[in-house]
């Protein structure tokens, strides 16, 4: 019997997701190629060595879990983990001007005075309110209902900033946490149904690699070999005959039997407009509001703050410059000078976007305000450095809703997304959703 040839499959965009999808699709022996438009791979995953340090220039670190462990096993990067020093377990918020240190447990927090004892009460008292999620309903509607108004604006808010630079009472818990609603509706409670599925994971903690997060896809890309094209921006993805011709920039054209579009939601807009009007329009709609990152490097004698945490979130109501602040060098081992402490600060998002769009000196200005501030430095930086993302993290906002089921109206014809405007946004959930479209892939005929 003839063997029946093998479905070329196309992957655009080589971030983590399509980098991690082309390197498992490889492993199953499918025909794959990954084109990325600019010269570099890793999308937002940046680590750079600069003035003495090594800077994350997106994301920070990871949330070990066995999976994750696994897949940087399969890298055979699990010998370059380094786990997070044991303070960093803490974190801090601001609140009513002050930081002050979260509790880390339950026994903690009974002693903690973050939350007043009426505060306290009132969040303990999530179990006992009856499951009542509505459609549509915000981040900052579900934890007032379920936990209160002081965990809604005190706690949810500082982290919603930090995870999405966004705002929680324009986020929908639904796409945003959807493990907190399943947890509602099947348990009665988000505390029960979270103490039920506590993890049972041999591999956690907070990580990083010793070159920093960029080891992963540029191990990925060394595995691919010369199944990755980078320079190769797409200009034109044209439907014909049941398949699917890619025109580049560069001049080359390539026919695939199936695309894997691994790129921010408006590129995919773009490329898909010619031919599914009403899905670029849903594409189009899913915001990225802007972000600043500022790295400030300062020597250890001229900060008073203990910076025994992970870093620090700002509550809105205080209304800060700044989003958070991350204690890079106190988090994880060897990332700046001897002598010197490293900060990585977050400006802009959802609420402000305005502050990452502004002049350079006046948001670095900002930034050394606020580290006075709240942290006590003593004298101006040794060194620092601004970079802005005008397209920061997709928004999981009402106007982004119809943007998975278009996506999904797609697949039919052999076009699938991927990236973490669809899935989840954080570097795990990428790698997961990549996981996921190998097996959903590999299946299908066509």
């Amino acid at each position: 019997m003839q063997q029946k040839a093998k479905l070329m499959i196309a992957i655009i965009g080589a971030g983590i997701t399509g980098l991690t999808l082309a390197d498992l699709l490889l492993q199953q022996g499918e025909d794959v190629r990954l084109y990325e438009g600019s010269d570099r791979v890793g999308g937002n995953i940046r680590s750079v060595q600069e003035a003495g340090c090594l800077l994350e220039v997106g994301p920070n670190s990871l949330r070990l879990n066995d999976f994750i462990y696994q897949f940087l096993e399969s890298l055979d990067l699990s010998n370059d983990l380094i786990y997070a020093e044991p303070s960093a377990k803490h974190r801090y918020i601001l609140r009513e001007g002050h930081l002050q240190r979260l509790p880390t447990g339950p026994i903690s927090l009974i002693f903690n005075r973050f939350l007043s004892f009426r505060e306290k009460l009132r969040a303990l008292r999530e179990r006992r309110i009856p499951a009542g999620h509505q459609p549509g309903e915000t981040v900052e509607a579900f934890f007032r209902r379920r936990f209160g108004g002081a965990v809604a604006d005190y706690l949810v808010g500082p982290f919603i900033s930090g995870i999405y630079a966004g705002d929680p009472s324009r986020l929908l818990v639904a796409d945003a946490f959807p493990k907190l609603v399943a947890a509602e509706q099947e348990h009665g409670s988000v505390i029960r149904g979270m103490l039920r599925q506590r993890s049972k994971n041999q591999h956690k903690g907070i990580i990083s690699l010793r070159e920093g997060l960029e080891m992963i896809p540029r191990r990925l890309a060394k595995r691919l070999g010369d199944r990755l094209e980078t320079s190769q921006k797409l200009a034109e993805l044209r439907p014909e005959s049941g398949r699917f011709r890619l025109l580049f920039a560069s001049g080359h054209a390539q026919i695939a039997d199936k695309v894997v579009l691994a790129v921010p939601a408006y590129h995919v807009a773009d490329l898909v407009a010619g031919f599914a009007p009403a899905e670029a329009a849903a594409f189009r709609a899913v915001p990225y509001p802007p972000v600043a990152l500022v790295h400030s490097l300062y020597r250890r004698e001229d900060v008073q703050h203990r910076l025994d945490g992970f870093g620090a979130l700002n509550n809105y109501l205080e209304a800060r410059k700044t989003l958070g602040t991350i204690f890079s060098s106190s988090t994880f081992a060897g990332r700046s000078p001897e002598g010197t402490v490293l900060f990585t600060s977050f400006v802009g998002g959802a609420r402000n976007p305005h502050l990452a769009q502004q002049p350079q000196a006046s948001l670095l200005a900002d930034v050394r305000s606020e580290m006075q501030t709240l942290f006590g430095t003593q004298a101006a930086p040794l060194w620092e450095k601004c970079t802005v993302f005008e397209r920061a993290i997709p928004q999981y906002e009402a106007s982004a809703a119809p943007a998975q089921p278009a996506a999904q109206n797609l697949q039919k014809d052999g076009l699938w997304m991927a990236g973490n405007w669809i899935g989840g946004i954080s570097v795990v959930a990428c790698i997961e959703r990549a996981h996921e479209l190998c097996e959903q892939l590999s299946n299908r005929p066509g």
